[in-house]
């Protein structure tokens, strides 16, 4: 696939990442010390000349715009306030230990046993393959495995710092009627004893439930299920390289069977918080949704709606993405709710901020990298890219900061590109060949290394803009808060699709 198209095409997606990413990132120390100041010390953020009961009694319409800054600021204070608690749970933070001992050592499930049928091997998986209980062993930093019938069970350490294996994660899964089929064929017309000839049949799970236990007390649950349906027809990949006399080699991949089209996960602790996700790829309007809630109470609510019909993507089983799609018609658009008060609305015109990004991404041409000025010629290059991109975004991405109380628009988030420092300002010249990498002769390879260069560069930067026009950086109210939460549940979500 070509990848600037494919980079085109998504672009909605990743400009999404970024926007979350810059709003809720950045700065934590200062603004975790400034939120806790005030949340202990009310008294210091009074000011004369503002009442602030005044102010939080009345709706944004009816402030002027430094009382809407002050508001703003408490209302986001309190939002923090209630993320810090829901980061701080044990069963997030044993989640993340899980997940960090996973990287550290992938367990080893079962492997299919093979089947001949003609000229096939065929290999027929499902859940069962998996199951078997799995120890940490701190010693060997190694996961150990008895055997299991029914169940896929985890234990290892609920905190990182600890060595004793006080946790548990259980899974089991519950079968669908739904398999996907894929067969891998290699021909050499020269070299017949070459040839190989796999099919994979899998068994699709219809729901997976699990539970989180810490001191043999039951503290989450995990919950996901996912609706399927089936190709319209089977997808064939090919690919021949010709050796003239000498034969031709043919690969094919052919997938039939059915696909996930809706996916949802779901995790409940036992103090009443739930965090919800779920991928609805059904229909032309593919819709994206994350809650996180307790009680009857909204803590964070994300929809992202794409107008994109998946089911006709996959069922055409093209390689470029832009083949399929009308861009001329491709939009976005969403919101991000922040408790009861707050919402982030935006409206993206994926169609012509594709375009316009591939303009860009064609147009970047970085210097030779054997020249000596190399990255003293770096540095604008790279700013005209930022520049662009962010001239692109405030262009066909718009998106406000709004009062769930009236409707009230308090502000307009815009990017700007700006100087991003080194921590001195001394520069190096020289080719890309000369820096960040050495020879290690233990481990007989190159490895990356601390750039001894400094020059000149640029970051987008997401900023409010007021009813009074004055700019205040968006991290200045969300910055914190989001860091270590947002990280526990990317983590998690990632360990859940491996």
């Amino acid at each position: 696939m070509n990848k600037k198209k494919f980079f085109s095409s998504v672009v909605v997606f990743v400009f999404f990442t970024f926007l979350a990413g810059v709003l809720f990132s950045g700065c934590i120390d200062d603004l975790l010390d400034r939120v806790v100041d005030q949340v202990h010390n009310p008294d210091e953020f009074e000011t004369t000349e503002l009442d602030i009961n005044k102010i939080m009694a009345l709706p944004y319409s009816e402030l002027e715009p430094e009382e809407q800054k002050v508001k703003l600021e408490r209302e986001t204070i309190n939002f923090l306030n209630e993320l810090q608690a829901v980061s701080s749970l044990k069963a997030i933070d044993a989640f993340e230990n899980f997940i960090d001992l996973l990287e550290d050592d992938e367990p080893k499930i079962d492997e299919p046993k093979s089947e001949k049928s003609g000229i096939w091997e065929v290999y027929n998986i499902d859940a069962s393959l998996a199951y078997g209980v799995f120890t940490w062993n701190n010693s060997t930093r190694k996961w150990t495995k008895s055997d299991s019938k029914s169940e896929l069970k985890f234990v290892f350490p609920a905190a990182s710092n600890s060595s004793s294996n006080n946790a548990s994660v259980t899974l089991s899964s519950n079968k669908s009627n739904s398999t996907i089929m894929i067969e891998d064929s290699y021909t050499d017309t020269e070299y017949s004893e070459d040839d190989r000839h796999s099919r994979v049949n899998i068994n699709l799970p219809g729901s997976i439930s699990g539970i989180l236990s810490i001191d043999n007390k039951e503290i989450a649950k995990v919950e996901f299920v996912a609706d399927y349906v089936k190709y319209s027809k089977p997808i064939i990949y090919e690919d021949i390289e010709d050796w003239g006399v000498d034969g031709e080699e043919k690969w094919t991949t052919t997938v039939e069977g059915s696909y996930p089209v809706v996916t949802k996960l779901r995790i409940t602790t036992n103090e009443g918080y739930v965090l919800w996700y779920s991928l609805d790829g059904s229909g032309r309007d593919s819709k994206l949704e994350m809650l996180l809630s307790k009680g009857d109470k909204t803590l964070l609510e994300s929809v992202f709606a794409f107008d994109m019909d998946f089911k006709s993507l996959i069922d055409a089983g093209s390689d470029d993405i832009e083949d399929l799609l009308d861009l001329s018609k491709l939009n976005a658009s969403g919101y991000m709710k922040l408790m009861d008060s707050l919402a982030i609305v935006y409206q993206i015109d994926a169609a012509n901020l594709a375009r316009e990004i591939d303009r860009i991404e064609s147009a970047y041409n970085e210097p030779n990298s054997n020249s000596e000025d190399y990255y003293e010629k770096l540095g604008p290059i790279q700013k005209k890219y930022i520049d662009d991109m962010v001239a692109a975004i405030n262009q066909y991405v718009t998106a406000s900061l709004v009062s769930l109380e009236d409707g009230f628009i308090i502000a307009e988030l815009v990017t700007r590109s700006e100087f991003e420092p080194y921590e001195n300002s001394d520069y190096w010249s020289g080719n890309y060949w000369e820096c960040c990498w050495k020879w290690d002769d233990v481990l007989q390879e190159y490895i990356e290394v601390e750039p001894t260069f400094k020059y000149n560069r640029y970051e987008p930067v997401v900023y409010l803009r007021f009813n009074d026009n004055t700019l205040v950086e968006a991290e200045t109210y969300f910055g914190s808060g989001f860091d270590g939460l947002e990280k526990k549940w990317e983590d998690f979500v990632d360990a859940f699709d491996r």
